[in-house]
């Protein structure tokens, strides 16, 4: 069974339909969110994130950027940014109740 994080995230701009939706509304729906990233080879690979910006219309494969904000605590680079390709970072979910004595 392949994890779920190995798994291309569909592309917002494939239905162009969704895309007006968000290009029509105030509200960006990533901002805020919690997410890690995945790129391969990078140096912050597997390090969680928050979406602070979302970028649309890049010559990207998604079409989309992030500016996301490092949430794990490095006193060298406090509120580290980065800008990523939407397809490089996966939501980050948390599991409840995972062990149950």
């Amino acid at each position: 069974m392949t994890p779920l994080w190995q798994h291309s995230q569909p592309s917002s701009t494939e239905d162009p339909k969704l895309m007006a939706k968000y290009r029509d509304c105030d509200h960006v729906p990533w901002i805020g969110t919690p997410v890690i990233v995945i790129k391969e080879k990078h140096p912050f690979r597997t390090y969680p994130a928050m979406v602070t910006d979302v970028l649309c219309g890049q010559e990207m494969l998604s079409g989309l950027k992030l500016m996301i904000q490092l949430t794990c605590f490095d006193p060298t680079t406090p509120c580290k940014r980065l800008t990523l390709d939407y397809d490089d970072v996966v939501e980050q979910r948390f599991a409840s109740n995972t062990y149950a004595p």
